[in-house]
């Protein structure tokens, strides 16, 4: 037998490390050993684990090009997985040969408006299923991507922000009045210095955006904040796990855009560590545990423990 081929490919960067990330997870799960190579080392790799009777091996080959489509053809039986950053070229020897191999999966946009939209839609779609809630409408979810546009980094902040807000309301499904509210407390309130402050252990930041925050809400903000919180925090702690990994790589293994990885998250992870980001998880609970329990001072322990926590 040859060995069994995959080409993963497609201008979308997200969706395509989302895939390929997805793929190498179901099958680690099930005992497959992956190992990642550069092409010109794939050969003498395939064969360095088969000369060991290793048989339930992935090779992920992230620069498919190096290798004549020939190496490829006379592989041993195996598993091999091509990750192409874009699409392949149909006028080059090696791009004709990868579009018309018949073990393959093209996961990629067109350059066509209509078809990058689509895409987004069904980003927004599953980004909001993934948190396991729903929209009252299924035209929300185009409705955010006519007023935020088909980038998947800011679709998935803005996902985030419903959700978080939703869910601080005890509920499953998004309706049209939550979209204009947390565009409305944005604007107002701006969350996005929140994270910040608290990203940069910025304590006395911090403490002015809190402030400014129960000041100019409508509704008293301890659960959307803290909810809001467990999200973002939340990443820090997955992003902890996958420390020392390939950005692009980390940003699949956590479900998240590598832009928002690199800037929204790394950078607050390598502050925090996986036990501050986990302490912020603990006292966020307890925050709320306090509230409910009928304390009319738990606004202030939220914010004295979150502006303490930064001093750390």
């Amino acid at each position: 037998m040859v060995a069994s081929l995959m080409l993963v490919s497609g201008k979308n960067r997200t969706l395509r490390r989302r895939y390929v990330g997805n793929f190498i997870s179901s099958l680690e799960k099930k005992g497959t050993e992956v190992v990642f190579v550069d092409g010109v080392e794939l050969s003498d790799s395939v064969y360095g684990r088969l000369a060991f009777g290793e048989t339930k091996v992935l090779f992920v080959v992230e620069d498919p090009e190096k290798v004549e489509p020939s190496e490829y053809e006379g592989l041993p039986d195996c598993e091999v997985l091509m990750h192409l950053d874009g699409e392949p070229k149909g006028n080059s020897k090696w791009g004709k040969w990868a579009v018309g191999l018949k073990h393959h999966k093209v996961f990629a946009l067109k350059d066509k408006d209509h078809e990058i939209k689509a895409e987004a839609i069904a980003f927004v779609k599953s980004e909001v299923a993934a948190a396991k809630m729903t929209f009252t409408m299924t035209a929300l979810a185009e409705a955010l991507v006519e007023k935020c546009g088909a980038d998947l980094g800011v679709l998935s902040f803005e996902v985030l922000k419903v959700v978080s807000f939703v869910q601080a309301e005890g509920r499953e499904s998004i309706t049209a009045d939550d979209l204009r509210m947390t565009s409305v407390e944005l604007a107002e309130v701006s969350l996005d210095p929140l994270v910040e402050a608290l990203g940069l252990k910025q304590g006395e930041r911090l403490f002015r955006v809190l402030d400014r925050l129960e000041r100019t809400s409508a509704q008293a903000p301890l659960m959307k904040v803290t909810r809001f919180l467990f999200r973002v925090v939340g990443k820090w702690v997955e992003a902890s796990g996958v420390s020392g990994v390939d950005p692009d790589q980390a940003a699949a293994a956590i479900e998240t855009h590598p832009w928002v990885y690199r800037n929204k998250i790394l950078p607050y992870t390598r502050r925090w560590g996986y036990e501050g980001s986990r302490d912020l998880i603990r006292h966020l609970a307890e925050s709320e545990r306090t509230l409910l329990s009928g304390s009319v001072s738990a606004w202030r322990f939220l914010v004295a423990g979150l502006v303490a926590a930064c001093s750390r």
